[in-house]
């Protein structure tokens, strides 16, 4: 919804999109403007030009806790401004519910250059839950 577009599917009706990431599901989308030149009435160029963003967005897994916790240890000490560090989603793979997973990752999270937003558990179903059921 958030990406440029045309509008009825003609070229000369467009929605601009969002110019900053509006949530995780853009993390790997640029945004930009359009730039657009015309001569008199009649549309001359059509140029893009990538937005720059004042705040990356970061995303570790989703992968199991330990890996998680790994990947966490290899990000960037905080030597910037809390305002300019990235935004984190974290998403873990889990077999079950873990009680203390926001105290393991926020501990893992002591001195790195992010702000946490988001934990995501996602549950592996096990063999039982996979198995096709019978018909009768």
């Amino acid at each position: 919804l958030h990406k440029p577009q045309k509008v009825a599917g003609q070229e000369r009706i467009r929605y601009s999109g969002s110019p900053l990431p509006l949530s995780f599901a853009e993390v790997n989308y640029r945004h930009q403007v359009l730039l657009v030149t015309l001569e008199g009435e009649r549309l001359k160029d059509v140029q893009s030009l990538p937005v720059p963003r004042a705040v990356e967005l970061l995303r570790i897994g989703p992968a199991p806790l330990g890996e998680v916790l790994d990947r966490i240890g290899e990000l960037a000490e905080a030597d910037l401004l809390n305002e300019q560090r990235p935004w984190l989603e974290v998403r873990v793979m889990l077999d079950q519910p873990q009680p203390d997973l926001r105290q393991q990752v926020e501990s893992a999270l002591q001195g790195k250059a992010c702000r946490l937003v988001r934990i995501a558990s996602e549950y592996q179903r096990r063999d039982e839950e996979q198995a096709p059921l019978l018909g009768l």
